[in-house]
């Protein structure tokens, strides 16, 4: 571990970059820029004064810029798109589900959403969840090392949870 030169007074700074993993994980949402940066600060815990203090800091500064160069390069393109296209439908689910549960909404409307939904979670699909309770799915795992590849291979039985709600589970928030 790299010697991160943090203020004498560490409270100055959250306890979530101490070390150089905190600082990569706080600088790679920040290089994402899927968030507004404010809810990121936010998430890790960080004050204003804080983050200014981060800022003049030169290791978390170098590892940013290493974030941004990443995250930025062309071959990267495809994986920006599909995560942030994630980010925005995750913010989006709650307004989904509150769509899908409004009695003003046509059925065919709250079928759409939760067929997406599902989708999203992958239920229904490849023999996992509602659909597929106890059948075998499969797990593999293909590792490129130049011209050579290894494929890892696992049969898995998917974990069945049963649960019945209760009326209580859907009655309106006084």
């Amino acid at each position: 571990m790299s010697d991160l030169s943090m203020p004498e007074d560490r409270s100055l700074v959250p306890t979530a970059v101490h070390d150089e993993a905190g600082l990569v994980k706080l600088a790679r949402e920040i290089a994402m820029d899927l968030r507004e940066p404010h809810e990121i600060l936010e998430r890790h815990g960080f004050t204003q004064r804080q983050w200014e203090l981060l800022q003049n800091h030169p290791r978390f500064m170098e590892i940013l810029s290493a974030e941004r160069a990443a995250w930025e390069g062309a071959v990267n393109t495809h994986e920006r798109v599909r995560l942030k296209a994630g980010a925005m439908m995750e913010d989006w689910l709650t307004e989904g589900y509150n769509r899908m549960i409004d009695p003003g909404e046509k059925l065919i409307d709250k079928v759409k959403v939760a067929e997406l939904v599902a989708r999203l979670a992958d239920m229904g699909t490849r023999g996992v969840g509602v659909n597929g309770a106890g059948e075998v799915d499969r797990v593999s795992i293909t590792i490129n090392l130049g011209a050579e590849a290894h494929t890892f291979n696992k049969q898995v039985t998917p974990k069945v949870i049963d649960v019945t709600p209760t009326e209580t589970d859907h009655a309106p928030a006084d």
